[in-house]
């Protein structure tokens, strides 16, 4: 789920979104320094006006237990590519940056939350707060 972070944008655009997120994650990481890849998509959209988001990027991760452990937090500090488009407009790709702070659980379930802070466009702020929980599939 994901939250913009100005009421403004809320008004205009919805006060969040869903969207499902494909994510990679190596059960077997060791402990320390390692990177963290960055790919996925999110729309708000309200009374016929939407906002896409596209980005990409990646960073340091800092795991502080084996991804083995039964409870293994980390944090992440990324830089990302957000390709961009409000309601029909022409897409625009901006700089920004993401952190996230999170847990894999029981070797099974990743949960995390994250701020993503990006450059307006067009007056508008796409920076926010998103939620995530991730299941191991494979």
């Amino acid at each position: 789920m994901f939250v913009p972070d100005e009421t403004t944008t809320q008004s205009i655009y919805g006060h969040r979104s869903f969207a499902p997120v494909l994510a990679l994650w190596n059960f077997q990481s060791p402990r320390g320094l390692g990177l963290a890849w960055d790919l996925g998509a999110q729309r708000l959209s309200d009374l016929g006006r939407e906002a896409s988001v596209i980005r990409g990027g990646v960073g340091p991760r800092i795991l502080f237990a084996p991804a083995s452990a039964d409870f293994a937090p980390y944090v992440a500090v990324r830089g990302d590519a957000y390709v961009m488009r409000l309601d029909q407009g022409s897409w625009r790709t901006e700089p920004g940056a993401n952190v996230e702070l999170g847990a894999s659980v029981l070797r099974r379930v990743v949960v995390s939350t994250r701020y993503d802070a990006v450059r307006r466009i067009d007056g508008v702020s796409l920076s926010g707060f998103s939620g995530r929980v991730a299941v191991k599939v494979f």
